[in-house]
């Protein structure tokens, strides 16, 4: 009997990254939530910055950067059900890196 009974539950929870397609998702997304983590705190840090930390902006930006979400919720899923999940998270995360880099140029110029 083994005395460690943390020991089985850790290498339990590691076996799904024996799989290789797991383990590229699961990598992609770290990523992706990583960059999207930093993406938040600079935006709040840009309005701050450049409007004086003012509610109204903060709710403005907040509004402008849900809207586009909650408008395209259905359509998006009505989607998902049609086409290769795989290509549309990868067209999806190509698009989102597309807007945040013209995002980033607007900013510094």
């Amino acid at each position: 009997m083994d005395e460690r009974p943390g020991l089985t539950s850790r290498i339990g929870l590691l076996r799904p990254m024996r799989h290789r397609d797991f383990r590229l998702l699961w990598i992609g997304q770290t990523i992706s939530m990583t960059g999207d983590g930093t993406y938040y705190v600079a935006v709040a840090w840009l309005v701050y910055h450049n409007l004086h930390g003012s509610p109204g902006a903060f709710a403005a930006v907040g509004v402008a950067w849900s809207l586009p979400q909650l408008l395209l919720l259905l359509a998006s899923g009505a989607l998902s059900d049609r086409m290769d999940r795989r290509h549309l998270m990868i067209a999806g995360d190509l698009l989102r890196l597309i807007a945040i880099t013209v995002i980033g140029i607007l900013c510094l110029t």
